[in-house]
């Protein structure tokens, strides 16, 4: 979760992106997805900056 953070942080900030989605492999979600010939659970989530806090020791708009 603490590296997510970062990486939204970056993202918002850096690049002054103001939406952003994120996929990733979950476990017990559903399988959705077929990688090398096997099924691999599927999640997809976003956020706005406008909803973003940010991790503590980051500062944001640097």
């Amino acid at each position: 979760m603490a590296a997510t953070k970062l990486v939204l942080a970056h993202a918002f900030s850096a690049f002054a992106l103001r939406h952003l989605s994120l996929r990733v492999l979950a476990v017990n979600v559903r399988e959705a997805v077929v990688i090398g010939g096997e099924w691999h659970d599927d999640m997809m989530t976003e956020i706005p900056a406008s909803e973003f806090s940010g991790p503590k020791d980051t500062p944001q708009g640097k």
